[in-house]
């Protein structure tokens, strides 16, 4: 009984390093889903930029001074919009990397799980064929019959 103490015990340990594990995966992919949807949010504000210059460029009204000013700017505010985009990209990547491990993490927590609960099986059924084969071992009662 000794070992399966241990044992049962090490199972416990490992349930609770694996929720552990669960539990800072999910924060890292918190983590990583703020950066992802900041990123996307300045990819957004960078492409609504470039458009509303360009709107305002070419508005009836517009001087050429409004529209060479957006020519000269314009590079700039795609260098913006690609920078933006590829931090985006970056943090998506990441975020995809960090789902993985959070998967990972669930995956190794029900395999614990298992154990533990096929260990706890095991324990019933031995439990049970002990008791059989005590009931086996005093074999058969026969209650005498009654005198009449």
């Amino acid at each position: 009984f000794e070992g399966l103490t241990m044992a049962r015990s090490s199972l416990q340990t490992l349930l609770r390093l694996r929720k552990m594990a669960v539990d800072e995966a999910h924060a890292k992919f918190a983590g990583a889903l703020d950066l992802a949807l900041a990123a996307a949010a300045q990819a957004r504000a960078a492409e609504g930029r470039i458009a509303d210059e360009m709107t305002a460029a070419s508005a009836i009204d517009a001087s050429d001074a409004a529209v060479e000013a957006f020519g000269r700017w314009l590079p700039r505010g795609r260098e913006v919009v690609a920078k933006a985009r590829a931090q985006h990209d970056r943090t998506e990547a990441e975020l995809t990397t960090v789902r993985a491990s959070v998967d990972a993490a669930r995956a190794d927590l029900k395999l614990v799980e298992k154990l533990i609960e096929d260990q706890v099986v095991a324990r019933v059924l031995a439990d049970e064929r002990r008791v059989q084969t005590e009931l086996d071992e005093r074999g058969p009662r026969h209650s005498a019959p009654c005198p009449d």
